[in-house]
């Protein structure tokens, strides 16, 4: 199972695994582009970063949230684009980001620019296979 919310200063998703909790951390602060877009009977969030996302584990017998390497296989900390597809009507949240934070409401309205690469420097295309997280 995997959920995403933001706080009011960073967008985190955790993924329940059999040992516990992993988290991606995306300060607000890092988001560089953020799109909210319609793909037939789905919604896809789209955040572009500024510098790699922080990842967190939770596990069952140290019960305390404690900092870890990449667990996505090294996609979330080498891509700039992390897209994250949603059934329709359920990330009506991101509809207010701005209410949260002025600059991420206008980034949503302005939509994505193309960028020069999708990896964050020094990455080969060769080194990254992209994929999306789904989430319910």
């Amino acid at each position: 199972m995997a959920r995403i919310q933001f706080t009011d200063k960073a967008f985190e998703w955790e993924i329940t695994t059999v040992e516990g909790r992993e988290k991606i951390l995306i300060p607000f602060d890092d988001v560089s582009g953020f799109g909210l877009a319609r793909r037939g009977l789905n919604a896809l969030v789209t955040f572009e970063l500024s510098r790699p996302p922080s990842f967190q584990q939770y596990l069952h017998k140290t019960p305390c949230w404690t900092p870890t390497e990449d667990f996505t296989g090294g996609q979330a900390s080498r891509c700039r684009r992390h897209v994250l597809k949603f059934a329709e009507g359920t990330m009506e949240p991101f509809h207010h980001i701005g209410e949260v934070d002025s600059r991420l409401g206008k980034l949503s309205q302005t939509g994505l620019a193309p960028i020069p690469s999708p990896y964050f420097d020094g990455i080969e295309p060769s080194e990254v296979s992209l994929s999306l997280f789904f989430v319910a």
